[in-house]
């Protein structure tokens, strides 16, 4: 999971709730904007996450002892030989939480680590499996600064802080 989140300052948090409450259109705005750019950012995932091509035997193991646990465990409980389901990215998901200031990619699948992620094993990315943490990355860089830039335009609205 990527995430990134915002803090406001408690200097200027009165400001800022004087700002909510005198320009809640423009406040309102910038939320829907944010919207599109959660799906503009789904979009973008959507589009790296693919699966590579079928296995080409034999399996590099990264160890011996990973190689029997496969085998003594029916294939890590998916079975033997695996068949991949086509559900790996189902249900990645951008999420923006605007009481939060909250921006994450998010995906409950608990094997996604070992195939695409920060524990991703060898044998998955010598059969094609991409790491996501460099598309993912740029994605949520681009995100936040879309996010970023909204958020100051509000800010810098004529006369918040005067």
């Amino acid at each position: 999971m990527f995430e990134f989140s915002y803090q406001v300052a408690p200097d200027i948090l009165p400001q800022w709730i004087s700002h909510i409450e005198n320009y809640p259109v423009e406040l309102a705005e910038v939320i829907g904007e944010a919207g599109g750019i959660v799906d503009d950012m789904q979009m973008e995932l959507d589009a790296v996450n693919v699966y590579p091509p079928p296995v080409k035997y034999p399996i590099e193991w990264t160890s011996e002892k990973q190689r029997k646990a496969f085998f003594a465990t029916d294939g890590f409980g998916g079975g033997i030989p695996y068949k991949r389901k086509g559900t790996m990215f189902d249900k990645t998901r951008v999420e923006f939480d605007a009481s939060l200031f909250t921006l994450r990619i998010n995906d409950p699948n608990s094997i996604r680590r070992f195939v695409v992620d920060a524990d991703q094993q060898k044998f998955h990315r010598n059969t094609g499996w991409f790491n996501s943490e460099a598309p993912y990355t740029t994605i949520m860089i681009n995100g936040q600064q879309r996010i970023i830039d909204n958020w100051f335009r509000i800010i810098d609205f004529p006369g918040v802080w005067e």
